[in-house]
């Protein structure tokens, strides 16, 4: 199994840090850092990450418009929102908006591992859909379809497939 790649987006470098050298230490996971929603935009633009774990409360850009951002150019990406500040509110909102899940600070470590083990498991369901649907989509495509009729013959010379 390849390793999971997330990158970590917050504010505070003891965070950062903290969980950085953590799901490191863990093993399975590749870790990056961002101190900011506008330094987690630029990475993602030039790497795919399989998870974007951000804080809410950050300068310049929350984790809110992170989400909004990430959801409106990689959907495919799962995002968990950390807050020191949480409420039912707010993760709700966070949730419609497309966050995977939602966990307060302090972080348990422990709690955190569920978390990235649920996102894991959809991304993987996400990543075998899309590649079961790929191949189903080359089993039907218009060159595999067979046929000897005269019809078909007709067909295809109108169509401009080699028959």
């Amino acid at each position: 199994m390849e390793l999971m790649k997330i990158l970590v987006v917050d504010d505070e470098a003891p965070v950062r840090e903290m969980l950085q050298r953590g799901l490191t230490q863990m093993g399975g996971y590749f870790v990056e850092v961002a101190q900011n929603g506008l330094e987690a935009i630029e990475k993602i633009e030039k790497e795919v990450f399989d998870l974007v774990l951000t804080d809410l409360k950050m300068p310049e850009m929350d984790g809110m418009e992170l989400l909004k951002m990430i959801k409106g150019t990689r959907p495919e990406m799962m995002v968990i929102l950390m807050t020191a500040y949480g409420s039912i509110e707010t993760a709700v909102e966070a949730m419609k908006m497309g966050a995977n899940d939602y966990i307060t600070k302090p972080i348990d470590f422990n709690e955190l591992l569920i978390h990235i083990s649920k996102a894991q498991k959809e991304c993987s369901l996400l990543r075998e859909n899309r590649l079961l649907r790929m191949e189903v989509r080359k089993k039907f495509e218009f060159n595999n379809i067979i046929g000897k009729s005269k019809k078909m013959q007709e067909i295809f010379s109108l169509t401009g497939t080699p028959i």
